[in-house]
């Protein structure tokens, strides 16, 4: 089957979207990709396609990617592009969009590349980048092939605490393209269960639900920690997420008052604020290490004594990330290490882990000072919580039978 992917981060092990995608698609699967960020693909991408916003600027056309990384591994940014990422104002998104709308799709390229791939099937994210969504209806209106749709997260239902008149307005249109590709799609894929339940009512459809999937064949093995515990981070520290993780690194520094017993790793792409590097990097507890290839962040968190899973307490961003099951998250269960997770009970992800009590779940900072310190002194409960980790991948996310259930959808599409 040949599946053409659509979206704004490169297809790579190093971006969420890449992580997850390459995951779920099988190896026999042959893919091309288009995309609008800085970076390369990864090799198993045959054939991409960038129109990137720099090259817009520049009255540039898109190009075909000849580049490519053997291990995935994502180019850099350019420092437009991680200005705005860092501080997310509403004028980017504004000026972003008036950019494409001038420029985006007046590009024979796209035809060029479409055609000539001739894909049997489009699969794309759900987004709410009006640009992206133009460019997702054209493809699909040029080839003439069906449209499967994934959604993960809750970017289409209004925020009840979004402030900012700007992102109101904004958001009013973006939510009429969404709509648009949702109801041109022959199958929407969902993240989680609530999703599900929220999205069938709203658009009418039936929706499945799909997570990443991993191997567990292998029997559990447990490893057991010496010395100073070592609490790892790895992911997006995004929609508030820095916060909850400098929740922790306070609660591992009140451990660590008479005597370093634990300490806490972050691995992250996302660029930091100076506020952010100072709640995050504490002398003794807690180091900022930046992003590390895909192939590096299996083996950190294979070497860990706790995993840790956060999500924001603001509520608006934890509105944000209501339906949201991280790519990690099957990773983390893999691992047969304890897993702590981090916010709110409401949000899928967190209600996820404690409805199949497969973490020690935080919803409070006195919880997580707690469950913390429970880690950190009971050596039997990170052994119970490990296993219970990877009993439940095995049970929900064993390779053999999501991605038959997957590629059987694709094919009835």
């Amino acid at each position: 089957m040949k599946v053409l992917l659509i979206s704004a981060s490169p297809i790579n092990k190093t971006t969420s979207i890449g992580n997850t995608f390459l995951n779920i698609m099988p190896q026999e699967f042959e893919l091309a990709s288009i995309y609008t960020r800085a970076g390369v693909p990864d090799n198993r991408i045959k054939k991409a396609f960038t129109i990137s916003e720099k090259r817009l600027m520049r009255f540039k056309k898109g190009v075909l990617v000849e580049k490519r990384y053997n291990e995935g591994v994502n180019g850099s940014s350019d420092g437009l592009e991680t200005f705005a990422r860092k501080h997310r104002f509403s004028v980017f998104f504004l000026l972003r969009e008036l950019l494409w709308s001038v420029f985006g799709l007046k590009n024979k390229g796209i035809d060029e590349f479409v055609r000539e791939f001739d894909p049997d099937i489009i699969f794309t994210v759900s987004t709410n980048q009006i640009h992206l969504n133009r460019i997702i209806e054209y493809v699909t209106e040029v080839s003439k092939k069906p449209l499967a749709v994934y959604a993960w997260d809750n970017n289409y239902f209004d925020n009840p605490y979004e402030k900012s008149f700007l992102k109101k307005k904004l958001h009013k249109r973006e939510k009429l393209y969404m709509r648009r590709v949702i109801n041109k799609a022959e199958k929407v894929f969902v993240i989680s269960e609530k999703q599900k339940v929220d999205y069938d009512s709203e658009f009418g459809i039936d929706s499945a639900v799909l997570t990443k999937y991993e191997s567990f064949d292998k029997p559990f093995e447990y490893r057991a920690s010496s010395g100073v515990l070592k609490f790892v981070y790895t992911g997006n520290l995004g929609v508030g997420r820095w916060q909850t993780v400098a929740k922790l690194v306070s609660a591992l520094c009140k451990i660590n008052a008479d005597g370093i017993k634990a300490q806490l790793d972050i691995y992250s792409p996302t660029p930091l604020t100076e506020e952010m590097k100072n709640s995050l990097a504490v002398k003794g507890t807690s180091e900022f290490k930046g992003s590390v290839s895909a192939e590096e962040v299996i083996k950190i968190q294979h070497s860990a004594d706790v995993l840790v899973h956060a999500e924001s307490f603001d509520k608006r961003d934890a509105h944000q990330v209501k339906y949201s099951f991280s790519t990690k998250i099957v990773d983390y269960l893999g691992c047969c290490k304890p897993i702590l997770a981090i916010g709110p009970e409401n949000i899928a992800s967190v209600e996820y882990f404690a409805k199949n009590d497969s973490a020690l779940v935080a919803c409070s900072e006195k919880q997580l000072e707690s469950c913390a310190e429970l880690l950190v002194n009971n050596e039997s409960i990170r052994e119970e919580y490990a296993r219970k980790a990877y009993d439940c991948g095995k049970r929900n996310h064993d390779e053999h039978a999501v991605k038959s259930k997957f590629v059987n959808c694709l094919k009835e599409v």
